[in-house]
């Protein structure tokens, strides 16, 4: 589900303002783009066998509402190296027994569920996956990063996110916010992350999608979460999706 967030420059954080206008729910948002045709979901479930050492996962949550549950992976990339593209994200999700009840390794997820799609040399990105189908109820996650299964230029678009506010909404809070694309490639399905905390904890996340965005261009978006992103502290991730 891609949910309701905010524009911030690629991994900026934000004082949680209001959430708004954008994405719809996690199954609503995989029916989207399953319009866009089988090359927008991967042929096979995403499988880390090797943990990649330039990677670090910095912390990970996972979260319920009556919208479902999310789990959330922030990581960091490290500095000195070439940026990475398509970084493989596996995650399990266990319950209070530690028994697996969720894993996104099934086939035909949409991109965004199971990788990053680019990032840069000492970056940080909060990645969500807000469609997690648990089987029982859902307590931590465990993530592994894996190798790039892309190639990457030297530098990367730019994406910048602003303008963004929190806003309540039939559907909840949700947070609406504009995207910038500052670099000469169009960027198309661009999938943007939030994570919002109070302190060092995470209450919210949630993803909303931009179909387009032109060079130089902006782009509205919408963003709903699960978890109340009121109050927060937000941050957002806009990996570029064409290099």
């Amino acid at each position: 589900m891609i949910s309701r967030r905010a524009a911030v420059p690629a991994s900026a954080v934000l004082a949680a303002a209001a959430l708004a206008a954008g994405c719809t729910s996690t199954q609503e948002k995989a029916r989207q783009l399953a319009k866009g045709g089988s090359e927008a979901f991967t042929a096979s479930g995403v499988e880390v066998a090797k943990a990649n050492p330039d990677v670090k996962v910095l912390d990970t949550a996972v979260l319920t509402d009556q919208n479902g549950s999310a789990a959330v992976v922030v990581m960091k990339t490290a500095s000195g190296k070439r940026a990475a593209a398509k970084l493989p994200v596996a995650i399990d999700v266990r319950g209070a027994d530690g028994k697996s009840v969720f894993r996104n390794d099934a086939p035909g997820l949409e991109p965004s569920l199971t990788s990053v799609a680019a990032a840069a040399p000492g970056q940080t990105i909060a990645w969500v996956n807000d469609q997690v189908a648990a089987t029982g109820a859902p307590k931590k996650v465990v993530a592994r990063v894996g190798i790039p299964d892309g190639k990457a230029p030297r530098r990367i678009p730019q994406l910048t996110v602003s303008g963004v506010k929190v806003v309540d909404e039939a559907a909840g809070a949700a947070a609406r916010g504009k995207v910038r694309n500052r670099s000469k490639v169009e960027q198309r399905e661009l999938v943007l992350y939030g994570v919002a905390r109070k302190g060092d904890r995470i209450v919210a996340a949630g993803r909303a999608q931009v179909r387009r965005v032109k060079p130089g261009a902006r782009a509205s978006f919408r963003m709903y979460f699960i978890g109340d992103p009121r109050g927060a502290e937000l941050s957002i991730s806009a990996p570029p999706t064409s290099l």
